[in-house]
């Protein structure tokens, strides 16, 4: 790994852009919290954060000005180096803090972050009182984005998701834009091309249902080159080297061909240890199911490389879940955050072990409603007295647009979607039998979902899916008026996302302030420093009686409508 030169927002204040970092190598066990480290894993890029968390199997890491940890651990077989020093570009050398100093450093700031976060946001809901500022009306278009200036000063930019990022903070108080752009065409929107550009859209389409090789050939040299950075930004190299071997440029060829390797190999090791795990449970007579990402990987896409999973989900039989438990403890499965999930959770703790994670659950996300028995008769042994159970493509389905649809449908990965979902199809779906379990289970009916992206299945498949037109329509819009909710704070939408009284809400929360969530939220220790968790309970009301007062007490407008669209989905869920 060469000395990398510093750029982005995580790391800002602790390095400053254009400063090269120093490196050195160091084994795992030598790493200690609060030290600041670069990691790469296979082709992605590089990136340095600080461990927050750290235990002998794994490593959490976390950017000082990033909200959440990362999602990735950092384990021993990561390739990382630790950050000693940084250079700047006058040559003079800076040394960076690590260690309880450097976890000192995260915490201030942190705290700095949440301040500017609350300062900007009052800011911006106080631009309505600012009668006095000027509104710009000299632009220059660079790409997809309107730069404004003031006397050949550049002042603000306005992206096409209609935000406006002004060069300094205090240029909010001075100026202002009338002209707002128009908001994307419903169309595009609705088939996805807000996340998936048409290029990488007709290529899944291709590569699923027709030749892509045929079509990648009839390509211009400027839309290969479009084509490739879709693919780089989606992570998508794997499956088109898959799809286009043969056909692709050497360079990418070669580069594309290490990426598909590396995830082949990655889907080997993950099959042998989970081939143990297999053989375990059949001895211990405990029934279980591979879902989501590890159940489509080896059984539904062509190759597991192509689909790509974290961590293992595998349902567990109600009547055998706590033996379940036991038999993963007495295997050395070990639980890296070593606190319990509430009962109601949908999975129990994470488990790990020779660097496999496993989520053993209860039941799948959003089947609430569900009773884990009636789902368990969805579910087929795969073979003749076995413990190992199979999903139906229609569960499967089922499964997999229900998680889509979480979050009141904010985050629908339509690239992981739509080939998960042709996959299934192509082993064969009973459609009927589709309706009447959704009808059953008072869930919405898949098909109008999948049939929101009519550019990319067959038209025989929306013919065979026979969605209702009306709620096709209906998804549509709500996927539209995204767009327009995309800046709304995060907070904001938890805080909004469930109608009802306002006092069970303070009730719940004041309840969910335990001291062990405390000192986990701002990395305190696990156990003395009362002084400090006194502060931190005192700081942790303050903020949220705050943004109780500005979120709770006064929503986004355009928050009331997009539940009213999601409702309509939701609640009309009977088939026609």
């Amino acid at each position: 790994m060469k000395s990398p030169i510093y750029y982005g927002n995580s790391m800002r204040r602790v390095f400053i852009p254009g400063e090269r970092l120093l490196l050195e190598a160091v084994d795992f066990e030598n790493l200690q919290v609060g030290d600041i480290v670069t990691v790469q894993r296979n082709q992605s890029p590089q990136y340095v954060h600080r461990i927050i968390q750290k235990n002998a199997a794994s490593a959490v890491t976390q950017g000082d000005n990033n909200p959440e940890p990362d999602q990735e651990l950092l384990t021993p077989d990561c390739y990382f180096r630790r950050v000693t020093a940084a250079v700047g570009k006058n040559g003079k050398i800076r040394r960076v803090s690590g260690g309880s100093c450097g976890l000192k450093k995260f915490r201030s700031n942190q705290k700095k972050m949440r301040r500017r976060q609350a300062l900007g946001a009052l800011l911006r809901k106080s631009e309505k009182f600012f009668f006095w500022r000027q509104t710009l009306s000299e632009y220059k278009c660079f790409g997809s984005e309107k730069c404004y200036y003031w006397h050949e000063k550049p002042i603000l930019r306005q992206t096409p998701g209609r935000q406006i990022v002004y060069a300094k903070w205090f240029y909010r108080l001075r100026f202002t834009i009338k002209d707002i752009l128009p908001p994307p065409e419903s169309a595009n929107a609705a088939s996805g091309k807000n996340q998936t550009s048409a290029l990488l859209m007709d290529f899944l389409r291709e590569l699923v249902w027709q030749d892509a090789k045929k079509w990648y050939t009839q390509l211009s040299s400027a839309e290969q080159e479009e084509f490739f950075a879709q693919l780089n930004k989606k992570h998508l190299q794997a499956i088109a080297y898959w799809g286009l071997n043969n056909v692709l440029p050497a360079e990418k060829q070669e580069q594309w061909r290490i990426i598909y390797q590396s995830f082949s190999i990655a889907a080997l090791k993950n099959r042998a240890a989970l081939d143990k795990l297999r053989a375990v449970f059949e001895q211990e007579k405990i029934r279980f199911a591979l879902i989501k990402g590890l159940d489509l990987a080896f059984r539904c896409y062509p190759a597991p490389a192509l689909r790509k999973f974290i961590d293992w989900d595998i349902l567990i039989h109600p009547a055998d879940q706590l033996r379940a438990l036991e038999v993963l403890k007495k295997e050395n499965w070990v639980t890296p955050f070593g606190y319990e999930l509430p009962d109601s959770h949908h999975h129990f703790q994470l488990h790990c072990k020779d660097g496999f994670y496993l989520e053993p659950h209860k039941m799948c996300s959003h089947f609430d409603n569900v009773d884990p028995l009636e789902f368990w008769q969805q579910c087929k042994p795969l073979a003749p007295a076995g413990m190992e159970h199979v999903l139906s493509n229609e569960l499967r389905l089922l499964v997999l647009t229900r998680h889509a649809a979480g979050n009141h449908y904010r985050h629908v990965p339509v690239t992981k979607l739509l080939l998960d979902s042709a996959y299934i199809c192509q082993q064969g779906v009973n459609w009927q039998a589709l309706r009447n379990l959704s009808d059953r289970w008072n869930f919405p009916y898949s098909g109008n979902l999948l049939a929101a992206w009519p550019e990319f299945f067959p038209a025989r498949l929306i013919q065979e899916i026979a969605p209702d037109e009306e709620q096709v329509k209906n998804i549509r819009c709500l996927l539209n008026f995204q767009q327009d909710l995309k800046k709304i704070h995060s907070t904001e939408w938890l805080m909004n996302q469930d109608r009802g009284p306002v006092l069970p809400y303070i009730i719940s929360h004041i309840k969910s302030m335990q001291p062990s969530i405390l000192r986990r939220k701002y990395n305190l220790p696990e156990q003395g420093a009362y002084i400090r968790v006194g502060i931190m309970y005192v700081w942790d009301m303050s903020v949220k009686a705050v943004l109780f007062a500005r979120f709770k007490l006064f929503p986004h407008q355009g928050l009331e409508q997009y539940r009213d669209m999601v409702d309509k989905i939701e609640k009309d869920k009977k088939s026609k």
